[in-house]
């Protein structure tokens, strides 16, 4: 699946309040499992650890949010794969996944690409210490 999410432009500074811009960063999920996996649950935990998800209508009170959320809060792309990885890590159905993320500038003309997927060599009782590799 593709999934659109809104993530922290790299050169951002949340600790200079309103200093922060979002960047649209598309991340490629494939899975699989043992069990059935519905696509909500894969949009859920991607956006669960996105600076935002990406929506087709919004209000004014939830555009204000968004815009406020993303000018105030630091999640970088790098930072979101690790944590979509750790989860899918964590799910016992899954038996293999690949998290690809794209990151597209809206201030400036570039864009930038990251990924990781589960090993078969790594042993599923060190889930814990499953790192990027």
């Amino acid at each position: 699946m593709e999934i659109p999410v809104i993530t922290s432009f790299p050169e951002s500074s949340a600790s200079l309040i309103h200093r922060s811009f979002g960047q649209l960063s598309v991340v490629l999920v494939e899975v699989e499992s043992s069990k059935d996996i519905y696509p909500e649950d894969l949009v859920e935990i991607v956006d669960k650890h996105a600076l935002s998800g990406v929506y087709s209508f919004l209000t004014p009170e939830d555009q204000d949010f968004i815009i406020k959320q993303i000018h105030s809060a630091n999640k970088s792309s790098v930072v979101m794969v690790d944590e979509i990885k750790k989860e899918l890590a964590h799910k016992e159905d899954i038996t293999w996944f690949s998290v690809g993320c794209s990151n597209f500038g809206m201030l400036h003309p570039y864009s930038t690409v990251i990924g990781t997927e589960k090993s078969m060599w790594i042993p599923e009782t060190d889930v814990e210490d499953y790192e990027l590799l």
